[in-house]
């Protein structure tokens, strides 16, 4: 449940106004950090996976998570991103989060009429669907820096492991999936991990290096150009990987790679206090299980392309694309 303090500052444009200026004059020294960042190596991952201090472009905090809201400003949809929230990634199943009732924002922007249906049975919001975020970002690399890097790379997986956040640390059995990695990379010349910021944080990156892989990062949570990255890591790829759903399925879709998920059992750790953990009831609990297990058999089998079906699956919960 949100605290009194914290519900007051987001029931109130005034409030969150003043607290986010706040933040901007005290982490004023992160802009020159991200800008930094954007410079170098996309496989300079320890840089990339760094924590950063929020520093909010926008008086509504989930407009600054995974720089999401600078890309849908500078697509130029005509979205007042002071007036509207917009969420970070798709959520499955009946869960909306009591952020997104309490905010002082008259609308929601997600990405499909899935999504909308859930937020309008719970919550009396305007909901904009706009389809997956990365079509509207650009990549962060030159035209000049993708071909030098494609170069080295050459036909590559690319492959995203199930990740942990701030508040649940993910584990799985590793050696099978790094197996079935191995199966699937005969195709290809190279293999590129993307991780999570806090699974490199947290040393997981070493286990695929000593397999001769790659390993990269779209960035920090806070990171606003982690969208721009993750484009750019997604389109140096000739086919992507999983073990788990995540937004990731829908946008190597959207950006026309094909996908595949290895189905493997998924453990985590979650903080109790954590507000999705406290959040979603059985029913919450029992959406969420069928409809991530409709996008797994979709893409339980390897097809290099997207099929007409992967497709009609993926514009169901990330929208048109």
């Amino acid at each position: 449940m949100i605290n009194k303090l914290k519900r007051l500052v987001l029931a109130s444009g005034f409030l969150s106004k003043l607290y986010f200026s706040f933040l901007r004059l005290k982490h004023q020294s992160v802009v020159k950090e991200m800008h930094r960042r954007a410079k170098i190596s996309l496989l300079s991952y320890q840089e990339l996976a760094q924590p950063l201090k929020l520093y909010p472009y926008f008086d509504i905090k989930d407009n600054n998570i995974y720089g999401t809201g600078r890309v849908l400003k500078q697509a130029m949809l005509g979205l007042d991103l002071e007036k509207c929230l917009v969420e970070h990634g798709l959520i499955f199943g009946d869960l909306v989060q009591e952020h997104n009732a309490v905010t002082f924002a008259k609308s929601i922007v997600t990405f499909s009429k899935y999504r909308e249906e859930k937020i309008a049975k719970k919550i009396e919001k305007n909901v904009i669907c706009i389809g997956p975020y990365i079509k509207y970002a650009t990549s962060l690399l030159s035209p000049l820096a993708f071909e030098d890097l494609k170069k080295k790379l050459k036909r590559t997986l690319l492959v995203f492991p199930s990740h942990s956040n701030d508040k649940t640390v993910v584990d799985f059995n590793n050696q099978l999936f790094m197996k079935e990695i191995e199966k699937v990379s005969k195709s290809f010349d190279s293999v590129l991990i993307c991780l999570y910021w806090k699974d490199i944080v947290l040393n997981r990156a070493e286990e695929y290096e000593k397999m001769g892989y790659y390993v990269t990062c779209a960035g920090h949570i806070y990171d606003f150009n982690f969208l721009k990255r993750l484009r750019a890591i997604i389109e140096l790829s000739d086919f992507t990987m999983s073990n788990n759903v995540g937004t990731h399925v829908g946008y190597a879709i959207c950006l026309g790679k094909g996908h595949f998920i290895f189905k493997q059992q998924i453990t985590k750790k979650e903080d109790p206090k954590s507000s999705e953990a406290k959040q979603r009831g059985d029913q919450e609990w029992t959406s969420y299980t069928r409809d991530v297990g409709e996008v797994v058999e979709a893409f339980k089998e390897i097809q290099f392309f997207p099929s007409f079906e992967q497709q009609k699956i993926i514009k169901k919960y990330w929208g048109e694309f």
